[in-house]
């Protein structure tokens, strides 16, 4: 007999054990685990589980039903027929990074209606910058890249926000490091004060400060001297 295929969504408070729980509930059952995706947005835990049930559904539905309510939770399992055809082709993915000060509803609106005009499908957002600026990055399949950026930069235009399109591959996965000017753009502090101080060399580094401040301030010309200067020929 063809495996069920069983999500099971979970949404409540989060707190510890809650994931831990759902799992040891679920593993008393002939389960394997195709995906998962969880989440915590302002203490509220929304949990996703993908599986490959063996077994009876309803003895699943019943104990995970359990489990939630011990927890206090809610929980929906919702069970199909049709298992993911691994061999299929998987759309092209691209991630979008939306930046804006302040980040505007109408503006998250327009970016998603122009991803959906294309084909598009947000599967994922999550949050990537804060204070002073708002970031998010989202996850979309399905769209054609060049008609993507063509439709984004238009719409980062009329919203007053900064939007950057990446191919989802694994090559971006390794990118770690972000160079930035430390003008205080993005960052409103001493960054570079801040760090002296991390190491211990905070008073070195207020001097050389007020050094380059002084060489930089605004100074008579080199034959400039007074009535009563030695003339310099």
């Amino acid at each position: 007999m063809q495996p069920h295929n069983v999500l099971v969504t979970v949404t409540g408070y989060d707190r510890p054990g809650v994931t831990s729980a759902l799992f040891a509930a679920l593993a008393a059952h002939d389960v394997e685990v195709l995906d998962v995706e969880q989440l915590v947005l302002r203490d509220r835990l929304v949990l996703g589980v993908v599986l490959a049930l063996h077994g009876d559904p309803g003895h699943l539905r019943r104990a995970a039903t359990r489990a939630a309510e011990a927890l206090g939770i809610e929980i929906e399992v919702t069970i199909t027929e049709d298992l993911p055809d691994p061999a299929a082709r998987q759309p092209v993915r691209h991630h979008v990074t939306v930046l804006g000060r302040p980040l505007r509803a109408g503006a998250v609106g327009e970016v998603a209606r122009r991803i959906a005009d294309l084909g598009g499908n947000i599967e994922s957002i999550s949050k990537v910058a804060d204070e002073p600026y708002v970031g998010l990055e989202m996850v979309v399949a399905g769209a054609e890249q060049r008609a993507l950026t063509r439709a984004l930069v238009t719409a980062a235009q009329e919203t007053g926000t900064d939007i950057a399109v990446q191919r989802a591959e694994l090559r971006r996965r390794s990118k770690r490091l972000v160079l930035l000017d430390a003008d205080r753009t993005l960052i409103p502090v001493d960054t570079l004060g801040l760090l002296a101080e991390i190491a211990g060399r905070g008073a070195e580094s207020a001097r050389l400060l007020a050094s380059v401040a002084s060489v930089g301030s605004p100074r008579a010309p080199d034959d400039a001297h007074g009535p009563n200067d030695p003339d310099p020929t």
